[in-house]
């Protein structure tokens, strides 16, 4: 079973009809747990969103390191709790980094005539 990265396809044929259904019924009790937790903590949907952007933006060398620094910014939670209240102020202002960014990207790679 032990596999490149510890990922290989199971077996489960070698399960018993009983074990194979514990097994699915574990599955459906698990999926259900996650999703009554994700839907109760709606800041999970946002830091994973801010991340996520902000890996795509910025296209960082070494994930890791930036992850780290992402999630333990002293302003992580100012920033999840603003878009959690719907401070419109803040989502603006990302909205207008992120614009800039991706002209000032478009610019550096589409010389002038390029783009029309």
């Amino acid at each position: 079973m032990a596999g490149k990265g510890g990922l290989a396809k199971l077996d489960v044929g070698v399960l018993s009809a009983e074990q194979q259904e514990k097994l699915r019924q574990f599955k459906i009790k698990t999926r259900i747990d996650n999703e009554k937790y994700l839907r109760s903590h709606p800041e999970v949907e946002v830091l994973i969103g801010d991340f996520l952007r902000d890996v795509v933006l910025k296209r960082p060398a070494d994930i890791r390191k930036f992850a780290a620094d992402h999630f333990t910014s002293p302003n992580l939670h100012v920033v999840t709790g603003s878009k959690m209240e719907g401070n419109s102020d803040v989502e603006l202002l990302t909205d207008f980094i992120i614009t800039t960014r991706f002209s000032e990207a478009a610019v550096l790679c589409f010389p002038a005539g390029e783009l029309e």
